[in-house]
């Protein structure tokens, strides 16, 4: 099982796509008895992007958020907050990340690179790389195997069939020796 926390302050945004954005984060202990068993000290997630601002309310022991609907190509910035006797105390920031683009670039200035497939070497020196499976070898594995796995059932359903006058679940070489009664 993985611990509550790792006892350091962490927050880490994240891109999921050009809309999306994902948070996740961790308390160290003297962060967490800051903010622990006081409601006026609730943790508040402050997006921002240029010069707005988003406040995002989270409960104490919330460890990520997704942010959806933001705007492609943007800059965001993320805050961990929280008030006290009315101030802003700001407990852990992200660095910031830019969503990307919702289109291709327009960007006409590129190169691309070349290359020529070559055909790999069938064999090195006397070795054969090229696998074929043995057909023949493998159709009578598996037909020997299920040959002995059928009669392995029946010597079992004999088995059975035979003690069922006699009231046991079955003979005592399947029981382990000892027999077994129905209940």
């Amino acid at each position: 099982m993985l611990p509550f926390s790792y006892d350091e302050d962490k927050l880490v945004l994240l891109p999921v796509n050009p809309n999306t954005l994902f948070a996740f984060w961790d308390y160290s202990t003297k962060t967490w008895d800051r903010i622990a068993g006081d409601s006026s000290k609730s943790p508040i997630l402050v997006l921002s992007c240029d010069a707005n601002e988003r406040h995002f309310g989270v409960e104490p022991h919330t460890k990520s958020y997704y942010f959806k609907g933001l705007r492609s190509n943007n800059k965001y910035e993320l805050s961990i907050v929280y008030h006290k006797n009315g101030e802003r105390v700001t407990l852990m920031s992200a660095r910031p990340i830019t969503t990307p683009a919702d289109r291709p670039s327009s960007n006409k200035h590129f190169e691309t690179v070349k290359f020529s497939f070559v055909e790999p070497p069938k064999t090195i020196g006397k070795v054969n790389l090229q696998w074929e499976p043995p057909v023949e070898h493998f159709e009578e594995r598996v037909n020997g195997a299920s040959d002995q796995a059928s009669s392995g059932q029946q010597d079992l359903s004999k088995n059975l069939s035979s003690d069922s006058s006699s009231g046991t679940l079955g003979s005592s070489e399947m029981s382990g020796g000892k027999e077994q009664k129905n209940v």
